[in-house]
């Protein structure tokens, strides 16, 4: 009988309860979410605030400077490449690198 006594003792002293504290702003917040009630929106709302859309207009196209005979003459000009002069000769290689490497000695 003494143990019954003693376990449900323990019992009721592991799940003591404190009162519940009320917290009046939370409370507050709640109530005001719940008692909001949005207006319908309207199209006459978004007047003011929404452009209509309107298709741009297009571009002009650039003009060309100078002469019609200057730009032909630009367009037939042959094209004067690394390897070759303008008479068409070729140029001789050379060995030199754009970007030399220097070789370290590795330390033994």
């Amino acid at each position: 009988m003494i143990s019954r006594v003693l376990c449900r003792r323990m019992a009721v002293a592991r799940f003591s309860t404190s009162v519940p504290r009320k917290d009046l702003l939370q409370d507050l917040y709640l109530s005001e979410i719940k008692a909001f009630k949005p207006k319908p929106v309207s199209e006459s709302d978004a007047a003011g605030t929404v452009k209509k859309f309107a298709v741009p207009a297009q571009p002009k196209s650039p003009s060309i400077e100078g002469d019609a005979a200057e730009v032909d003459a630009y367009a037939n000009s042959t094209v004067e490449v690394e390897t070759e002069t303008a008479s068409g000769e070729p140029v001789a290689q050379t060995s030199e690198d754009w970007f030399p490497i220097e070789e370290v000695a590795e330390a033994h």
